[in-house]
């Protein structure tokens, strides 16, 4: 139980001298009232994600997971920015790694290099490009500023748009192309976390209950692997401006399952599947092949043409 939900137990059963019964029925009440005034304000703001999940949702924020799963989610993406950073000047593995790598371009050596991130991975992928930005700026560095990534994949990515803007907006710099595999939301809907205690997928439990708001509570926060994320028009400056990177070209965006042509391809049907779904593989081996030839999937004769890639569908 989250640590307010006791305070207020403590606080009430102190008062009414110890009787339990009344005090916890009077707490309960009021925590009822709490989670359907939450539930109809979502549903009124269009951010609910169904009457039932919506509901669990609430419960959970009230009662059990406001503080505890919250604090886990927020430690999770902590470590993957703290690995890039050297407290005391101990540099941790991420930053490690790029240094050794940076060395290694420094001698000449130019290897193709794609980033996979799958789920909370294209959080850690969002502080890796953030990293190489850094050295890029930083005279000292040994990373070649000619240096740039190949490929960007995002699997399912359980980021935010404030955390993939940034990235996106200098992707010149950065990388030369970026595709993101995910769900259509029929799809997402039908991803069971928890059957029938939560009838949806993680990527909605991650934007319902787990993110934090500006206060540090935690509050409904759009993912940018949700469809309904993408087919929506609302948000900042951060939302509006990955969006429309996104749909400026079809070949940006993979909503599973579908047939697609080469490199367009998923048949990943739940959240857990993106990282050894054949038919995945078999996109990202061929974006890795038109890489190493110097072409664009967009390039080849055999690809299904643009206007049937835009208004491609779920098999």
């Amino acid at each position: 139980m989250s640590p307010r939900t006791v305070a207020e137990l403590a606080a009430e059963t102190a008062a009414a001298d110890n009787r339990r019964a009344v005090v916890t029925s009077a707490l309960l009440v009021r925590k009822t009232v709490r989670v359907v005034t939450a539930v109809v304000g979502r549903f009124r703001t269009h951010t609910d994600h169904g009457l039932y999940p919506t509901a669990v949702e609430e419960i959970l924020r009230e009662f059990y997971l406001a503080n505890v799963g919250a604090a886990v989610w927020d430690a999770m993406k902590r470590q993957t920015a703290d690995t890039f950073t050297a407290p005391g000047g101990e540099p941790r593995a991420g930053r490690h790694f790029l240094d050794r790598f940076g060395q290694l371009l420094a001698s000449g050596a130019r290897p193709r290099v794609t980033l996979v991130g799958h789920s909370a991975g294209a959080v850690f992928l969002g502080h890796l490009l953030n990293d190489l930005a850094r050295r890029r700026a930083d005279a000292d560095d040994p990373l070649p500023r000619d240096f740039r990534v190949s490929d960007v994949v995002l699997l399912a990515p359980a980021c935010t748009a404030d955390q993939l803007a940034p990235v996106v907006r200098r992707r010149a710099e950065l990388f030369d192309r970026l595709r993101m595999f995910t769900l259509t939301d029929p799809a997402e809907r039908a991803d069971h976390l928890v059957p029938l205690l939560y009838p949806r997928s993680l990527l909605y439990f991650v934007s319902g209950v787990l993110e934090r708001g500006p206060d540090g509570q935690s509050a409904v926060t759009p993912l940018v692997g949700l469809q309904r994320w993408f087919q929506d028009d609302k948000g900042g400056p951060d939302d509006r401006d990955l969006r429309a990177f996104l749909r400026a070209d079809a070949t940006r965006t993979v909503f599973s399952p579908v047939d697609g042509g080469p490199g367009l391809t998923s048949g990943a049907r739940s959240h857990g599947t993106f990282d050894d779904d054949p038919e995945i593989l078999a996109s990202l081996t061929r974006m890795l092949t038109d890489a190493a030839d110097g072409t664009d999937a967009t390039d080849q004769g055999d690809r299904v043409d643009r206007a049937a890639r835009t208004a491609r569908t779920a098999r």
